[in-house]
């Protein structure tokens, strides 16, 4: 192709081969103009709407949309008819069966579908692209895998003239008439830096790469990432959903099946993509262009645990119908259902991983729909300028495109087509407004009419605060301050007037958003910073000085963003275990050896030793610790529990579980306690323990990373390794509590040297308990909410006689060393009497 061919004919550069890009070159050749566009796809152009060609576990080639995944259509009447020939060319098809996840409690609701599209099954959603091109190829040239890196304007012509270049390209392509960038991020920002002009698009296209987009005003384009994930799994069932929103996980924010979405049935697998949190994404970035292998295997298996957990969810409606008639056939269903999706989790077949770096805008441009700027012959499109969505860059492109036909011919746009209000960033560039507002929207984008920006209900509801825990905070600042909070002074007022806001609404503290199609950047003032949801107070009086927080926003510093402390140091944030699964100790022998250890600490070591003492009655084994958080968690904790019966009785045996306790340990003089030895009984106890540890992790009460209840159904060797070493606890200092007033005190454990090396005696496990940690029985124990119960081996005899013999033996030892320290002291008496008589009488 002619690089120059275009020169006198009002060519224009386009760099950027996206939607918008080539949305803009369909407006350009509907007024029989021309266009050049230099993309940097190797295999075909589309930008975010370009599709990957891989191939399955069998070698079949397959067509995956990677980036964007579907579009929905406004009201608009001149984008429905752009559409509607596109449907009518076989372009885009409609798509059904999509459904929104809530995470929280699995509960998933249908998205109504009449306005959802997507692309077709030969070219995926790059077929949007490939119409377009088709539509204006004869005033169309496309320069593929061309990385242009450098602008540069001739200023000595009377009409600006642009050339383009990169660092590969041996002669600058030009000169063009006007130039478009239609891209974002770093690469465009370091693209317009080159020019040896200065335009009014430096100003716009800065830009910062966020994890949410901030709340307030900005002057520069924030933008998130995303990793993608395409997985092939082992399913052909017809009855899984298409797509799915989900709501409130920390991994995963859409999921989609390319097999179903597309109609290719004859396919005996399914290829499923996943699509992460925008937050996810930050947590795990690293260079987009090569990631490296570590992270590439942490990212896939993190989500598609999260992506496996959800389709069980979904599964598990089929069997929710036979749990109040059956429940032995509805815990077989479930047992069913659990084994398909191990299954399918073994089988999976990981296609592809990607971090999509600029995936969407955070904020979009509070005026105009793109920049033109006629003194410079340069202009800027994208669908930032309007709204995050294949429709947003269309009509920033094609509004751009009827703004160049009117300078040219003289014609007004609106006279031939009309896309969108006919008005530019002139008038906003030179007034010194170029900001930013925040646009909510789904993490893959815009869905107005179809879906809500967020499910701010289910969302943030929960931290949105109420009359009474506002009164409930304002309470505990007041009294840890020991002032009132007046002084905060007009921020008490405005908090009153927000409280009687709440009153007025019946206390609904539900946050609107409005999801129009034109509308919906603008984001309701309530709304804290990255859209906390907390009701928030306006700035006092004369102004808010910098960094200065007031009372509503420090209450929004939830306990989800705290670090907490404790003896000065930084506590993760994680949930505090308040169960745990015991064994308990019987055997009142042992107990009453235990007690004389107890005894002795206490004497040796006063008063502060007595305060960290744990009563005999509680003496039991921990096998782990976990938390659960409502009555549902528990009941399904002790159906687990009761559920592992045979598993437990054949690994113990018939002979039972007797486990023999002997010498007295401390963990850094802070515990006491009395070990286990380790015989064939510790190892029967630690593969027992070992049993349920797995079993509750797949079941998801065991949460070791984030507060994420993600980690079930995964393979034995993806969990971590149980760290357990059985004790009898006796004396430990976290028991220790000082009166209000009474100075703080290090206490250090010593083990009496008496008890060193001793045995205490065996305890007979009968069965595994659910305990609370911060309930008691009747009888001063942990509560039991759930046990399952061990095959019981009777109790020889010997064993108690033994016992008696040895408590004797020590009843005796006692009492001799108690005679001998009397006599000795009487022995030291009288050799003190009889030396003070011989010194008198010498004298």
């Amino acid at each position: 192709m002619d690089q120059n061919s275009a020169k006198g004919d009002y060519a224009t550069a386009v760099v950027g081969g996206g939607v918008s890009g080539l949305a803009f070159a369909y407006g350009m050749s509907q007024y029989n103009m021309k266009t050049i566009i230099f993309d940097t796809g190797k295999n075909t152009i589309g930008g975010r709407c370009s599709s990957k060609v891989l191939k399955t576990k069998n070698g079949k080639a397959v067509v995956v949309d990677h980036a964007c995944q579907l579009f929905s259509i406004s009201n608009d009447k001149n984008i429905q008819q752009i559409f509607q020939e596109m449907e009518v060319d076989g372009a885009v098809t409609k798509i059904g069966n999509i459904v929104k996840c809530n995470s929280k409690d699995n509960e998933f609701k249908s998205v109504q579908c009449s306005s959802l599209y997507a692309g077709n099954s030969e070219h995926g959603i790059n077929s949007i692209c490939q119409w377009f091109v088709k539509k204006c190829v004869k005033n169309l040239t496309i320069h593929q895998d061309v990385w242009i890196s450098k602008l540069k304007q001739n200023v000595d012509q009377q009409l600006p003239l642009w050339m383009l270049s990169g660092k590969q390209i041996k002669k600058p392509f030009g000169p063009y008439s006007y130039a478009v960038v239609a891209h974002n991020g770093k690469c465009a920002d370091r693209l317009i830096r080159t020019s040896n002009v200065k335009t009014q698009a430096h100003s716009i296209l800065k830009c910062k790469f966020v994890a949410s987009g901030s709340n307030n005003t900005v002057k520069y384009l924030e933008l998130k990432s995303l990793f993608v994930v395409i997985v092939e799994i082992n399913y052909d069932n017809d009855s899984m959903f298409t797509g799915c929103f989900i709501d409130n996980n920390n991994t995963l924010s859409w999921i989609c099946n390319n097999t179903r979405k597309y109609n290719r049935v004859q396919s005996s697998t399914q290829v499923w993509t996943l699509i992460s949190t925008a937050k996810y994404a930050s947590k795990n970035k690293c260079p987009q262009e090569n990631i490296p292998e570590k992270v590439k295997r942490k990212v896939a298996r993190d989500m598609c645990q999260s992506f496996f957990s959800i389709l069980q969810g979904y599964l598990r409606k089929d069997v929710v119908a036979t749990k109040d008639g059956d429940n032995e056939n509805y815990n077989n269903n479930v047992h069913k259902q659990v084994e398909k999706i191990e299954l399918l989790r073994k089988d999976r077949h990981v296609m592809h991983v990607q971090l999509w770096g600029a995936a969407l805008p955070c904020n979009t441009m509070n005026h105009g729909h793109f920049l033109n700027d006629n003194k410079n012959q340069i202009g800027v499109i994208g669908d930032w300028f309007v709204k995050p969505s294949i429709e947003g860059s269309i009509l920033s492109g094609l509004a751009l495109a009827d703004a160049l036909a009117s300078d040219r011919s003289g014609v007004k746009g609106q006279e031939k087509s009309t896309f969108l209000k006919d008005r530019s960033l002139v008038s906003s560039v030179n007034n010194n407004d170029t900001t930013f507002s925040l646009y909510t929207a789904r993490e893959i984008g815009s869905f107005d009419g179809v879906l809500k920006p967020y499910d701010i209900c289910d969302q943030y509801e929960a931290k949105i605060l109420t009359k009474s825990n506002m009164k409930k905070k304002k309470k505990k600042r007041r009294k840890k301050k020991g002032k009132d909070s007046a002084e905060d002074g007009g921020g008490k007022q405005q908090e009153e007037k927000n409280e009687d806001l709440l009153n007025k609404n019946g206390g609904d503290s539900t946050i609107q958003v409005d999801d129009g199609s034109t509308n919906s950047k603008k984001v309701n003032a309530n709304i804290g910073n990255n859209h906390k949801g907390v009701v928030g107070r306006g700035k006092q009086r004369g102004g808010k000085r910098k960094n200065q927080k007031t009372e509503s926003e420090k209450s929004n510093y939830t306990s989800t963003n705290k670090k907490k402390m404790k003896n000065g140091k930084q506590m993760k944030n994680k949930l505090r275990p308040n169960y745990f699964l015991s064994v308990r100790i019987k055997n009142e022998v042992l107990k009453q050896r235990a007690q004389s250890v107890i005894d002795v600490s206490v004497i040796l070591g006063g008063d502060d030793v007595k305060k960290c003492v744990v009563p005999t009655r509680d003496l039991h084994l921990t096998l782990f610790v976990f938390h659960l958080k409502s009555q549902e968690d528990i009941l399904k904790a002790n159906k687990l529990l009761a559920s592992t019966h045979d598993q437990l009785n054949q690994i113990i045996g018939n002979k039972g579980l007797a486990l023999t306790f002997c010498n007295v340990s401390s963990f850094k003089k802070d515990v006491i306690f009395i070990d286990v030895v380790q015989d064939e009984a510790y190892e029967k106890f630690y593969q027992v323990a070992n049993f349920l540890y797995k079993a509750f992790y797949k079941a998801g009460f065991i949460i070791t990373n984030q507060l994420d209840a993600d980690n079930i159904l995964i393979a034995d060797s993806e969990i971590p390794p149980l760290k357990l070493k059985p004790h009898a606890t006796l004396l430990k200092t976290s028991k220790a509590k000082f009166k209000k007033g009474e100075r703080r005190r290090k206490i250090a454990l010593k083990i009496p040297d008496l008890f060193a090396n001793r045995y205490f005696g065996v305890s007979h496990m009968d069965r595994v308990e659910l305990s609370a940690m911060q309930l008691k029985d009747s009888e001063g124990y942990y509560a039991c909410k759930g046990y399952v119960s061990i095959n019981e081996n009777v109790v020889d005899n010997g064993d108690v006689n033994i016992e008696h013999i040895l408590q004797s033996l020590e009843r005796i030892t006692i009492s001799q060393n108690a005679m001998l320290n009397q006599i000795e002291k009487s022995i030291g008496h009288v050799n003190k009497n009889l030396c003070e008589a011989l010194t008198s009488n010498v004298s």
